[in-house]
């Protein structure tokens, strides 16, 4: 199940995290990245208890609408489907760029062929998808291994602790889209309710808690690696970019493939899982055939691409910052309502659900400021 977590988190926002934490400084960043990680984490884990408190009826947008009332669910709806959407856009911009890296293909040859091999394992059943993603997740982490022990001048990386961006909240909505997990929640509870009803409930089995917490921090340990990795391997030449790969021109060819097959199976390994958590809201929370469901799921990102639209930044901004912060107001919001916790977890919550506010208001404003 860890695997499935990780799959579906380190994905497209890996590759902002460098130029974040240069921007905002090591300590401002890696102050938040530890706060997000305790607060997805939490909330992660709130929405497995929540599946397993109301049998899973139901997913987000759904539980939002019997429990909160149909226009926070109209609500919940717009910010999961449009926050998956505008987050597979992000995928297939960075995908067409790494793979024109590795092979000699046109943009849209590079595009299609991405969103081919991203929208198969949607066909296949949920054991064979796990099992794609765990092994595409298992490489990716020995590449960011690498790419962290290949670096030669971390000094130069922990003494920038001066922040060039100086506003307070710039770190969040990029560390929060890169850490964004809730979605592998559902599939994750679907794949050890098989195994608990497979083996017989009550006997030994993956641990929700160990698995979605533990899973969680690890990946921001990998995050960390990954960034102080890009950081101390700058060379003359190279400049930090929103997707790191575009400035790495003065590294060597070989290192820059390597990176960009990282970038690949990152994306792919994620976009599955994000795609399957849309589509579960249309089809089980709408009533929506599953036909139909899929297909506008599977096309509407690559319609978008293909029209024209290339802004990574728009996209992440709003796919991190806005949407998510939303999704996550919703899971603390039904935590509350649904699993009645003690006076202090309620609090917590609470101010969790605030921080999330703030933050999609905080890029909202940017983007009309800036």
């Amino acid at each position: 199940m860890t695997g499935m977590l990780a799959a579906t988190t380190v994905g497209a926002g890996i590759f902002a995290l460098p130029w974040v934490f240069h921007n905002a400084g090591w300590q401002r960043a890696t102050g938040w990245l530890a706060i997000l990680t305790t607060l997805v984490a939490f909330a992660g884990y709130s929405y497995w208890r929540i599946l397993d408190a109301v049998g899973e009826r139901q997913r987000l947008v759904g539980l939002a609408r019997e429990q909160l009332g149909r226009g926070w669910g109209f609500v919940t709806l717009l910010g999961v489907v449009g926050g998956v959407i505008f987050a597979l856009v992000v995928y297939l911009i960075l995908a067409q760029r790494f793979l024109a890296i590795l092979f000699p293909l046109r943009s849209t040859a590079a595009l299609v062929l991405f969103w081919g091999l991203a929208v198969l394992p949607l066909t296949f059943n949920l054991r064979r998808f796990a099992i794609l993603e765990n092994a595409g997740t298992l490489l990716k982490c020995l590449l960011i291994i690498f790419i962290f022990f290949s670096a030669t001048n971390y000094g130069a990386v922990f003494e920038s602790n001066t922040p060039i961006v100086p506003d307070f909240l710039f770190p969040f909505g990029a560390i929060l889209f890169a850490l964004v997990g809730w979605n592998a929640v559902e599939p994750m509870y679907e794949f050890w309710k098989g195994r608990q009803i497979g083996s017989g409930r009550g006997q030994a089995g993956p641990s929700p808690l160990r698995a979605i917490v533990g899973g969680t921090f690890v990946i921001a340990i990998l995050y960390f690696l990954f960034s102080a990795g890009i950081l101390g391997s700058l060379t003359n030449g190279s400049f930090l970019s929103p997707d790191t790969l575009s400035g790495l021109v003065g590294w060597p060819f070989w290192k820059v493939a390597t990176l960009a097959a990282l970038g690949v199976l990152a994306l792919w390994t994620a976009y599955g899982i994000n795609a399957l958590e849309a589509e579960n809201a249309l089809r089980k929370d709408l009533r929506w055939n599953s036909n139909v469901a899929f297909a506008v799921i599977a096309l509407a990102p690559l319609f978008v691409v293909l029209s024209g639209f290339n802004n990574i930044l728009l996209a992440v901004g709003f796919a991190g910052g806005v949407f998510i912060g939303l999704q996550y107001m919703t899971i603390f919001t039904l935590a509350e309502r649904v699993l009645r916790p003690q006076p202090l977890v309620k609090w917590i919550m609470r101010l969790a659900g605030l921080i999330f506010a703030l933050a999609a208001l905080y890029e909202i404003y940017s983007f009309v400021v800036g």
